[in-house]
């Protein structure tokens, strides 16, 4: 199945068929911050293995799972853990869960990370907004639309 819209497709109804409800908010934890999902109530886990077409992340300390439940009075979805470019996963591969939240019907995407490291007036634990970011990568981007 090469055609990428038929692989979010088919993540989505698979994840679809386990949380029966679409999440309010998508989150992406980044490094430090998967102990907010064990914050998630109600929670249901879906290990990234155990989900068609989805990369597996080879990071220590990133579970590979995503967490489903209620965060105050929201539906969220959490990634606990992610893959990366260094990983040796392709641009395509590091988006594609940003693809499958919005096949699901998810409007809203919190993405942290641990971000602000060479700014020495910043301390662990000190929240910053990125606006902008230098990428590194020759990346070329092919128009997509999803019904």
């Amino acid at each position: 199945m090469d055609n990428i819209y038929e692989k979010v497709r088919e993540t989505a109804s698979f994840i679809k068929g386990i949380i029966k409800e679409t999440p309010h908010i998508a989150i992406v934890l980044g490094s430090g911050l998967g102990p907010l999902a064990d914050e998630i109530e109600n929670s249901i886990e879906i290990d990234y293995k155990d989900v068609p077409n989805f990369p597996l992340t080879t990071v220590e300390g990133h579970a590979g799972k995503f967490v489903y439940g209620h965060l105050g009075n929201r539906r969220v979805i959490a990634m606990k853990g992610r893959f990366h470019h260094y990983e040796g996963y392709d641009v395509s591969q590091i988006v594609f869960p940003v693809r499958v939240f919005k096949m699901l019907g998810i409007d809203n995407l919190i993405v942290t990370n641990a971000s602000g490291g060479i700014n020495k007036n910043f301390k662990p634990g000190d929240l910053m907004i990125i606006k902008d970011h230098i990428s590194f990568c020759t990346i070329s981007f092919k128009r997509q639309k999803y019904k």
